[in-house]
């Protein structure tokens, strides 16, 4: 650039400044800056690579296990399975006397003698004992003698299955050992549901240790009643998890089980490629492993390979690669995509930044220059480089240059701006300071400060003015450099705000709480006024969030800070301590009494319906009240017997209020000490059990117990039921406690059994916290497992309000506690709100009548008919029926003439010890009058 062809805004003597080179001699070149922007770039590139390769590793380590953990608890479920299954062959195996009464039968030609009916009435029996779909009987070679559970099957009903029949005529006839045949799906008839035979030798004894197979007979179950939900079930959300049966043939596999995703593959027998690994290549070699491979869909999946102990059979589960690195692919996207806005961002800051600096460094050289020149220009290139407002004033306070972003700042043409006094362009709140201020400048001959500035509109805006005073050509001049902070303010008030304000409500926090709180109380001690604190906590607000999602919550949440806020006066305080907790200070008040109808206020506002997200909600509140100085002197002691009270007011209904009472201290010690107790009575072993006998209406006779917990404490005593189950439930020691009733009532019942007392039905009751635990029915089949009780013998009372709020889980969980032989009944009936299509529903086998419609029977006509419709309900869907708290023989007599089974209460016999309750069931008397 030369001296002719600059623009008209460079003086000439800072084009010499440029044509020269003198800044390229110590400026940074922007080759460099580009250069030094690439390298960062590329480094965060690199770290981000290594950081996605490393979390995809650890993601499939993590799901390796998880895949393992599934496999080895599907393996464990289908080995116990196929236990108790060869326990049942071995038991008609061992048995020689049938064998030998099958082989003389065959032998005498088959006659209808009372051997077949003995026969046909074993077989029937087995079927029912087992749960079987069928029961065959066989001849050494194949035929069908017998059957019981199938209906109109021909002799050669079995042809189908000559292969299976075919591969275990060594094992049945040589080694006289039971045999599991293939999955199969129907034989040609209308029967088409899937079956599994389980062939059994029947064995008899020929003298001098010769067995010899006489028959042979057929267990024929149904797979899909137990063994393939164990196989494709999953235990967490999954789109393509699945796992898969297996048994490994001579050169193929035989696939046992579905498969969860529908693509076309008929083929059950399926071969291994010598040059691939896949499960099939493991499986023929008896191997088990983990493995990634491309599956039957033609996906590529992670698989891990499980062989069923003791049996061909193998488990495959697997998962689809994708799925697996989802998470992590989608968390990628979008921190890339935020990392590009990050670069594009640094990248445009970093320019404008070098861009800046280079104008103030050839700003710089330019005031040199400006007065080794004396001042041909007063003003020139510096001004038209920088982002920042420039002005020059001369001594007097007279504006003589601006720049342009001074034009744009101001709202005024460089023309207007020139006329101004530097103090027309301050507030006219800060001309002392302004005076004072130029003053400082004259002494010290720079300064750095922020004030404000005024905009041609009558709006002023902050600034960070760095000034110097600065000589040219003999006359000295008040440069100002002046920054917009507009922006910088704004964050600060935001985090100033935030400090003392809670971010999802706006109500003040704990800090300015107390604060106000402080200053409240100074007030009321000054003047002899009161100050009230209400403490509120939503009722059960943790089911909103559970259910519907914290966005909910959180709307409900805003929704009620608005409302709280219209309840109080602009002097009073509506803060939020966390969670769904609130404290509202009322300062000023001649008497307590005026607080009650604010209370009352708040209880009203509160449940009326809140609309978030269109969901319509009703949000009840519990309150406690203290008062200063009638119930503390100090923050602490106000906040905290107010918070003892609201806790006394959710003990006592909840949706109410409560002042605070030297009462209520005594009672939250009193619980405190009672928690803390309840926490080691298990350890202690403070808990017992008590038995109360349930009666049949049929034969007057005991058919059943209820086990009842107690708990005697060393100082306290007995303690009552309805004192330490609450405080269990609300403290979460529930589960645990559960647990143990559970283990010890099943040892209990197995132990009468063991003494030679007749097997009865005993009922436990299940908390909800045990029935939401995700492992609950395998905790309860390990009890059972570890006790030896049969599952038929227990029965689980939930309650109905329970089993209500989520009925559609509920109705998964009880179908599979009631696939494990168990008895399920509604305890509690007709106090919640049970649906009659949720009732139809839920595989349950009684109802029983709470005690508070059977006491007034005779004197309410209303309990009475609702007792009556309970029972004709079950009646209806054939559910029995059982009623507690019976204590009157009118009573007894009731509910004998409408129809229901059992029943249990005073009237029969309270609650006894186990050996108490041993002796009145050894005895085996008449209970009925």
């Amino acid at each position: 650039m030369t001296l002719h062809n600059r623009p008209r805004f460079v003086p000439k003597h800072f084009s010499r400044f440029i044509s020269e080179g003198i800044w390229r001699d110590t400026f940074v070149p922007h080759w460099i800056a580009l250069g030094g922007f690439l390298l960062f770039t590329l480094a965060i590139a690199l770290s981000g690579w290594q950081i996605f390769e490393h979390q995809k590793q650890r993601i499939k380590i993590e799901k390796t296990s998880e895949l393992e953990a599934i496999a080895e608890l599907k393996v464990q479920r289908l080995v116990q399975w196929r236990e108790e299954k060869m326990w049942d062959a071995k038991l008609v195996r061992n048995n020689h006397i049938l064998a030998r009464q099958v082989g003389d039968w065959i032998a005498r030609g088959m006659p209808r003698d009372s051997i077949y009916e003995k026969l046909v009435t074993r077989m029937a029996d087995q079927r029912k004992a087992q749960r079987l779909h069928a029961v065959l009987l066989l001849s050494t070679e194949g035929e069908l003698l017998l059957r019981s559970g199938e209906k109109k099957v021909s002799r050669s009903h079995v042809d189908v299955h000559r292969e299976d029949f075919r591969q275990a005529t060594s094992i049945l006839l040589n080694r006289q050992e039971s045999y599991f045949a293939n999955i199969c799906t129907g034989h040609g008839t209308k029967d088409s549901h899937p079956h599994l035979d389980h062939y059994v030798p029947l064995v008899a004894s020929r003298g001098e240790g010769d067995l010899e197979t006489t028959a042979i007979m057929v267990f024929r179950d149904d797979p899909s009643r137990f063994l393939l939900p164990i196989v494709e079930s999953w235990p967490t959300a999954s789109r393509t998890a699945e796992s898969v049966l297996l048994r490994a043939g001579e050169t193929e596999i035989i696939t046992l089980s579905g498969r969860r995703h529908a693509v076309q593959i008929s083929e059950r027998h399926l071969r291994a490629q010598d040059d691939v690994v896949s499960p099939a290549r493991l499986v023929l070699s008896n191997q088990q492993g983990v493995l990634e491979h491309v599956d039957y869909r033609g996906v590529p999946v992670l698989a891990v390979v499980r062989k069923i102990t003791g049996s061909p059979w193998f488990l495959v589960a697997k998962i689809d690669i994708a799925e697996i690195y989802a998470p992590i692919f989608e968390l990628s996207r979008n921190i890339l995509l935020i990392v590009l806005a990050f670069i594009f961002s640094t990248g445009v800051t970093a320019y404008h930044w070098w861009r800046k600096m280079r104008a103030s460094y050839l700003a710089g050289h330019y005031q040199t220059e400006l007065q080794r020149q004396m001042l041909e220009q007063r003003f020139d290139a510096l001004t038209q480089y920088a982002n920042d407002i420039i002005l020059l004033v001369n001594a007097e306070g007279r504006v003589v240059e601006v720049n342009d972003r001074a034009v744009e700042a101001f709202g005024l043409s460089r023309e207007s701006l020139l006329t101004l006094d530097i103090s027309d362009l301050r507030p006219a709140r800060d001309k002392e300071v302004s005076i004072e201020q130029r003053q400082r400048l004259v002494k010290e001959g720079s300064l750095l400060f922020e004030a404000n500035f005024l905009r041609r509109d009558g709006s002023d805006f902050p600034v960070e003015v760095s000034a110097r005073l600065i000589e040219l050509g003999g006359e000295w001049f008040f440069q100002g450099i002046l920054r917009d902070i507009t922006e910088r303010k704004k964050a600060e008030e935001k985090i100033q705000f935030l400090a003392h304000h809670d971010a999802l409500t706006g109500l003040p926090n704990r800090a300015l709480l107390n604060d106000r709180l402080g200053q409240s109380l100074a007030r009321a001690n000054r003047y002899g006024s009161r100050v009230a604190i209400l403490f509120l906590d939503f009722d059960r607000f943790k089911n909103i969030n559970d259910s519907l999602g914290h966005t909910v919550g959180d709307g409900v949440l805003r929704a009620v800070a608005d409302r709280l806020k219209s309840c109080v006066r602009e002097g009073d305080t509506v803060a939020r301590l966390g969670g769904d907790e609130f404290v509202i200070v009322l300062p000023d008040l001649r008497e307590a009494e005026c607080v009650a109808p604010i209370a009352e206020k708040i209880l009203q506002l509160g449940a009326e319906p809140y609309v978030v997200d269109d969901h319509q909600l009703r949000v009840t509140i519990s309150i406690g009240l203290s008062v200063y100085p009638e119930d503390g002197h100090d923050i602490d002691t106000l906040l905290k017997n107010a918070d003892t009270a609201m806790y006394f007011a959710k003990e006592n209904g909840r949706d109410s209020y409560h002042f605070y009472t030297q009462d209520m201290n005594s009672r939250a010690l009193d619980i405190l000490q009672m928690e803390s107790c309840l926490q080691r009575a298990l350890a202690n072993d403070e808990f017992s059990l008590c038995y109360q006998p349930q009666i049949s209406f049929a034969t007057g006779k005991i058919v059943g117990a209820e086990a009842l917990l107690r708990w005697h404490h060393p100082e306290m005593g007995t303690v009552p039921p309805d004192q330490f189950i609450p405080l269990a439930e609300d403290r979460g020691l529930i589960g645990a406690i559960g647990d143990w009733v559970l283990e010890t009532a099943c040892r209990q019942n197995r132990s009468w059994q063991q003494e030679g007392l007749r097997p009865i039905l005993l009922a436990v009751n299940i908390s909800a916290r045990q029935l939401h635990q995700l492992d609950f029915a395998d905790r309860l089949a390990h009890v059972l497992a570890e006790t030896g009780m049969a599952p038929e013998l227990l029965e689980l009372e939930l309650t109905e309000s329970v089993v209500m709020r989520d009925a559609e889980q509920m109705v998964e969980l009880l179908t599979v506690l009631k696939s494990m032989g168990l008895t399920l009944s509604i305890d509690d009936f007709g106090t919640g709100y049970s649906s009659l299509s949720y009732l139809k529903k839920f595989p349950i086998d009684r109802l029983k009548i709470d005690r508070s419609f059977v006491q007034d029977l005779a004197q309410n006509p209303e309990e009475a008919a609702i007792t009556r419709a309970i029972i004709g309900m079950g009646q209806t869907l054939k559910l029995r029926t059982i009623a507690e708290g019976v204590e009157t023989e009118e009573q007894l007599r009731f509910l004998q003439r409408e129809g229901c089974d059992e029943f249990q209460g005073f009237f029969s016999g309270k609650p006894l010890p186990a050996d108490e309750f041993a002796r009145m069931l050894r005895e085996d008397r008449h209970l009925l009058p």
